[in-house]
């Protein structure tokens, strides 16, 4: 048995009953902060033309419903459809220790299968905390490599893991389950440029993601499989993303204690995650200093998040802004607060955001990154003209299940970003099924709600 097989049946043979009560509650939090963010991301420049597009094609068979839109489409294209609004923000969850994005790439694959077959809440939910396992594992194994050799998990990980999500709530046994992730596998990819770069391209690798992950299931229904050793066999996943021998003490471990999709942060600033404990470091130092006075802010973080986003210069459009540390740092610190619409060139061109950035240096710390220690943050010190000092560490940002936000937050979140999709009153509905989904006979009475309401 191969290690990818063995990969495959442990996921197999996790049933809704052997979830806990933790883990439940996590999925649906995270079902809850997927659609808030896919809702804001529905006029995203990617998005927006991409559903354009949509809307005037031809659409056989209208399967499933391309989230928070009017749209149907056939599963794989809602399910790139759905990942890439959701992942326009830079505000859907992620995973510190697999490098990336499951949620985005999971529940955008999911929802779509999942509402044609009219599979169950529970199912959903275990088909769920399938996909974010998988992700995790996956990602945490061939990571730190991957990053390293140019490869976003979101894109690579995601589609295997996708792959499972469905085969799983398609009641797929172990040996169909296998072949899905042998052929997802063959359609990884997701090339970190387009963070270096701040693309407004970068949500296409989650949509893609999605889409693989589906159309992977597809082809198995159909009496196709890939190799039955995708992860670790030579010329596989492992050895071609992260160069690395694959670890079974990660893709192998109990399922449980906690369960991943447990461990995945939320985000409350529409940016890269690397850029976030700085920020939560600059909101906690605002009142200690006079703007006026101060002569050099001094930000020290781990290398990955120096060499993604610690920028030179002001950003010159809103795609950029979200991969540049220092505006962040610097909005935070000229505002004293941070909103999900202060993401944009207008602000990068507000001279006391320019003068604060103009102040900023950088130091790299390795030892602000690290698994172990559950450590992945920032150290400030703001040091003024008369020599006075405001230093703090954030050894986590704001939203890690460590250092979690107040409960109503989260909530806040998601009525802030989909108000202009939804009601007040739909909004709570949807809210109301997420809080029940697991008692729901069909997906379909909360995928019913998740139309617009508001022209």
């Amino acid at each position: 048995m191969t290690l990818s097989h063995e990969f495959v049946r442990l996921h197999k043979s996790l049933t809704y009953d052997a979830l806990s009560g933790a883990a439940i509650e996590a999925a649906k939090a995270r079902c809850m902060d997927y659609l808030g963010a896919l809702a804001g991301g529905i006029n995203g420049p990617l998005a927006r033309p991409m559903l354009r597009a949509q809307a005037a094609a031809p659409c056989s068979p209208p399967e499933s419903s391309v989230l928070a839109t009017p749209l149907r489409a056939p599963c794989a294209t809602a399910a790139l459809l759905n990942g890439i609004t959701g992942h326009t923000l830079e505000l859907d969850d992620g995973d510190r220790r697999s490098y990336g994005h499951p949620g985005v790439v999971v529940l955008s694959a999911l929802f779509p299968v999942a509402e044609a077959l009219r599979a169950s809440g529970k199912d959903f939910l275990l088909a769920m905390t399938i996909g974010y396992e998988a992700y995790v594992r996956i990602g945490q194994a061939a990571n730190p490599g991957m990053l390293r050799r140019g490869y976003h998990s979101t894109g690579t990980a995601g589609a295997l893991a996708a792959a499972l999500a469905v085969s799983s709530v398609r009641g797929f046994d172990t040996d169909a389950m296998l072949g899905a992730l042998g052929i997802a596998g063959l359609c990884a990819s997701g090339l970190c440029i387009s963070l270096r770069k701040a693309c407004e391209l970068k949500p296409f690798s989650a949509g893609r993601a999605a889409y693989n992950g589906v159309v992977a299931a597809e082809m198995v229904a159909l009496g196709l499989a890939g190799a039955d050793d995708i992860l670790e066999g030579k010329d596989g996943f492992f050895q071609a993303y992260s160069g690395q021998e694959a670890d079974p003490a990660v893709l192998l471990a109990p399922l449980g204690s906690p369960f991943a999709v447990e461990g995945s942060y939320i985000k409350f600033y529409p940016a890269c995650r690397y850029t976030h404990a700085p920020i939560d470091a600059a909101l906690a130092l605002r009142d200690k200093v006079v703007l006026d006075d101060v002569e050099k802010i001094i930000i020290t973080t781990y290398p990955t998040a120096i060499s993604l986003t610690a920028k030179d210069t002001l950003p010159a459009d809103a795609a950029s802004t979200r991969f540049n540390m220092g505006f962040g740092v610097a909005l935070a610190l000229a505002q004293g607060k941070v909103s999900m619409s202060d993401f944009c060139a207008e602000k990068a061109a507000d001279p006391l955001i320019a003068a604060m950035f103009s102040k900023i240096r950088y130091q790299e710390d390795p030892a602000l990154d690290s698994i172990k220690n559950n450590v992945r943050g920032a150290e400030m010190e703001i040091i003024c003209k008369d020599g006075s000092r405001a230093s703090i560490r954030v050894p986590l940002p704001v939203g890690e299940p460590e250092n979690p936000a107040p409960a109503e937050r989260y909530r806040q979140k998601f009525m802030d970003l989909s108000r202009d999709v939804w009601s007040g009153p739909r909004q709570r509905a949807i809210l109301e099924r997420i809080a029940h989904l697991e008692e729901l006979e069909h997906v379909t009475e909360l995928t019913d709600l998740l139309r617009p309401d508001r022209q």
